[in-house]
């Protein structure tokens, strides 16, 4: 994993820029491929709020996750005796 450290004012224009790709994203028509068409707007109205809560320093439980890597650390971290 790479941290990055950003100035709150860079960070508040990575975020609105963000939201502008959300925006931009959910206009797209689906992908027609032959007969069938593909629609990729849900998987990006998860992954683009996790992003933000990634850059405003937040943990991600998600299935959603950059690499299986992530995932299977969250999950031993998250887990307890207790479950």
């Amino acid at each position: 994993m790479t941290e990055v450290q950003l100035e709150p004012n860079d960070r508040d224009d990575i975020l609105q820029l963000l939201d502008y790709a959300l925006e931009k994203k959910l206009e797209e028509p689906p992908e027609r491929q032959g007969r069938y068409s593909f629609d990729m707007s849900g998987y990006w109205k998860e992954r683009i709020p996790q992003l933000k809560r990634l850059i405003c320093g937040k943990k991600n439980f998600s299935l959603y996750q950059s690499s299986l890597g992530g995932l299977i650390q969250d999950i031993k971290e998250g887990l307890t005796d207790e479950d």
